[in-house]
């Protein structure tokens, strides 16, 4: 719910989660702490929105932030993701960088606070030693990190993972065939060696692969 809601403008933001999800969810959720629409000077555009909302479970007080992802008509938001050229990135690959800038300016209180990441359609964001690096951070902080992947979606499977740019995922794959039967450790069908023709091939698989 958090994720899709990221799409929208603050007012939907803002009654979705204070009406909506307070009456099917009176115990655990709160309301909205903050909506934020940022502003890109590279761009000269509002790239990266996202929401804060807070809740309770039993005793314990949660806080929650979702970040936008690829807009489905926005073009730019398309080429970022083919081309990841940092200025802007979508919302699942913000989520997990997020931790990884904590764990590079030592954040360790606010990493000991951070349940888990969990990400939908998420693209590539680093190469293997990043991979190895975000492992390192979830073991030392007790994270967890789930990366959801619809067959039919284009963006889980770029950057291309060929030898010119060494874009590799990492972590456990929750893989959704397009009858959305859900499969742990699928990341065959994320893997793309797009070189040439092999890329369109790729491509096509992204958008018409039946399982």
């Amino acid at each position: 719910m958090a994720a899709k809601s990221a799409y929208e403008n603050e007012a939907y933001v803002k009654e979705t989660v204070e009406k909506h999800w307070k009456n099917r969810l009176p115990d655990f959720v709160d309301g909205v702490l903050g909506f934020f629409n940022c502003w890109n000077d590279y761009e000269e555009d509002y790239t990266t929105q996202g929401f804060m909302w807070s809740g309770n479970y039993g005793n314990i007080e949660l806080i929650g932030v979702s970040f936008r992802g690829t807009s489905p008509f926005n073009a730019k938001d398309w080429s970022s993701d083919v081309d990841l050229s940092w200025y802007e990135l979508p919302g699942a690959a913000l989520s997990v960088i997020f931790p990884a800038i904590l764990a590079h300016h030592n954040e360790t209180k606010l990493l000991s606070k951070l349940e888990g990441v969990y990400t939908f359609g998420q693209p590539r964001v680093g190469d293997n030693k990043f991979g190895e690096y975000m492992k390192e951070v979830l073991v030392t902080h007790d994270l967890r990190y789930h990366r959801f992947v619809y067959c039919n979606d284009l963006v889980p499977r770029v950057p291309f993972d060929s030898s010119d740019l060494y874009f590799k995922h990492f972590g456990d794959c929750h893989y959704y065939n397009s009858f959305y039967k859900g499969q742990m450790g699928m990341e065959k069908h994320v893997t793309s060696s797009c070189k040439g023709s092999a890329r369109a091939a790729v491509e096509r698989s992204a958008m018409y692969k039946r399982d």
